[in-house]
């Protein structure tokens, strides 16, 4: 995409508006995908909704403020099908959203807490072949979601091993496509801690 005078790859925007700092995208297989920025007050955070031809399909606004922290707009993946799941640490409750492709609206993936099935500030979402991580700043910890048992807990990074203070960023990486998850290497950024943990599921 090359607006007339812009770089090529240049992408401002769409529908007349522009982007107010993104901070947060993803792809999905089919080519489309999604951008996250906050509105021009810089009081909302906002998700735009793109084809594969880079036609806007929809833009809303978020639930919550932060005027100080962008940062905390980037978990955002797009599970197998096309739909969609993202990480708000600024919404009201504090929690992952999930936003079917066919729906109008996300919804709430879980409750705010602190039980194994419930989650407090997360922060980023990566996806697995199999598996979603999401990073549980609040309750300091890393949980990694079964994809092929509708997205409930499978195991839990947290201290005492993994000393975490506020994970933020998430990434997971196998060493090849269907290997076992055991193998799995999951990356988690942590500004707190000052510090990358590098882990294993098996707890290394």
């Amino acid at each position: 995409f090359q607006p007339d005078g812009k770089p090529a790859g240049f992408f401002e925007g769409a529908a007349g508006q522009r982007f107010f700092q993104p901070t947060g995208v993803a792809v999905a297989r089919d080519g489309s995908f999604v951008v996250r920025d906050f509105d021009p007050s810089f009081s909302k955070p906002r998700m735009w909704r793109f084809n594969a031809a880079r036609q806007l399909l929809d833009q809303r606004n978020l639930d919550g403020t932060d005027l100080a922290s962008p940062k905390h707009l980037q978990g955002t993946a797009f599970l197998p099908d096309g739909d969609l799941v993202f990480a708000d640490a600024v919404a009201p409750d504090f929690n992952l959203f999930f936003w079917p492709k066919d729906q109008f609206a996300p919804e709430r993936f879980a409750m705010r807490g602190r039980e194994l099935t419930q989650l407090d500030a997360p922060a980023a979402a990566a996806l697995d072949e199999q598996f979603l991580a999401v990073t549980d700043a609040g309750n300091q910890r890393v949980l990694i979601l079964n994809g092929q048992q509708d997205y409930q807990p499978a195991m839990v990074l947290s201290k005492p091993r993994f000393d975490f203070d506020a994970p933020d960023g998430v990434a997971v990486h196998r060493k090849a496509p269907g290997a076992p998850f055991n193998e799995a290497l999951v990356y988690v950024a942590d500004p707190g801690r000052h510090s990358l943990f590098i882990a294993s599921p098996q707890g290394e």
